[in-house]
């Protein structure tokens, strides 16, 4: 059960982080490419619509994609270090280990 409410935590962390860097990065597209449409928008042209939509969309999934890659690499980290203490809880292999990746022993 503490899996899900932490996973849940992560969802939630991860969908706010999305919004508030979606909200950053197109005010400054929102300034750049809005101005380039203003005839087609005016005059209600799909074309014009849908070349904004896709630019918009190509953004989205971009941003998306890296958010979602930075998070699954975070997480990966997080679990190869808890496996790694997990697996040293007895205190020979603790040292033994810790000094093998120190480079200190050699077997």
């Amino acid at each position: 059960m503490e899996t899900q409410v932490d996973s849940r935590k992560k969802s939630a962390l991860e969908t706010v982080i999305d919004v508030i860097l979606g909200f950053m990065i197109f005010v400054p597209v929102n300034y750049l490419v809005l101005p380039l449409f203003v005839d087609q928008i005016a005059g209600y042209d799909i074309v014009g619509m849908l070349t904004i939509s896709a630019i918009f969309t190509s953004i989205s999934l971009v941003r998306k994609y890296a958010i979602r890659r930075w998070f699954e690499n975070h997480r990966l980290v997080l679990s190869e270090k808890k496996i790694w203490i997990i697996n040293n809880i007895n205190p020979k292999r603790f040292v033994r280990n810790l000094l093998e990746k120190l480079g200190g022993l050699k077997n």
